[in-house]
């Protein structure tokens, strides 16, 4: 049985496109990983300078609005005059 000495083989565009695609969303992705990974310390360093909200808390997370005072004046009727 005969044995070809070499192949040759061709991608075409669909499928190269499909590899840059691939390619480019696997290098985001990593990126995306170690750019987290190394800047979240400093993030917690930078909030801990400014006085920033701590996460050893046990307390609610969420900041709570002033109640509103009520309006004692009465019906607003465009301006006095």
């Amino acid at each position: 049985m005969p044995v070809p000495e070499a192949t040759f083989a061709y991608i075409g565009p669909g499928a190269g496109l499909d590899l840059i695609g691939y390619a480019l969303s696997m290098f985001l992705l990593v990126a995306t990983a170690l750019s987290a990974t190394l800047l979240y310390p400093v993030y917690k360093v930078l909030r801990w300078i400014r006085g920033g909200k701590s996460s050893s808390g046990s307390g609610s997370t969420t900041a709570q609005a002033p109640p509103q005072e009520a309006d004692t004046n009465g019906p607003s009727t465009g301006g006095d005059r």
